[in-house]
């Protein structure tokens, strides 16, 4: 069974954000910063921002699936009733 984890980005607007991973087999325990993603990203641009860590610490990439909703928890499309951006990672190993 995958590794699946998710998270939500409430109010995305223009502004970006970092994700820190930490690499609990390395000794000491290490942290890996991902690329910067921003507020509004794609799926496709989700993944692209954390596949660095899946990569070079397991081998490995993610798929990421992105779910809008509007204020009243509805999944919409129309970018301008936005609310939140709700991502699913699965990590492909």
């Amino acid at each position: 069974m995958p590794e699946v984890w998710d998270i939500t980005i409430t109010t995305p607007d223009n502004g970006t954000f970092v994700l820190n991973f930490v690499n609990t087999a390395t000794d000491p325990v290490s942290v890996y910063t991902s690329a910067s993603i921003e507020a509004n990203a794609t799926a496709s641009e989700m993944a692209s921002g954390i596949n660095g860590y899946y990569r070079s610490v397991h081998g490995c990439d993610v798929t990421v699936d992105r779910v809008s909703y509007d204020a009243l928890g509805v999944e919409t499309t129309n970018y301008t009733l936005v609310a939140s951006h709700f991502y699913n990672v699965t990590v492909n190993k």
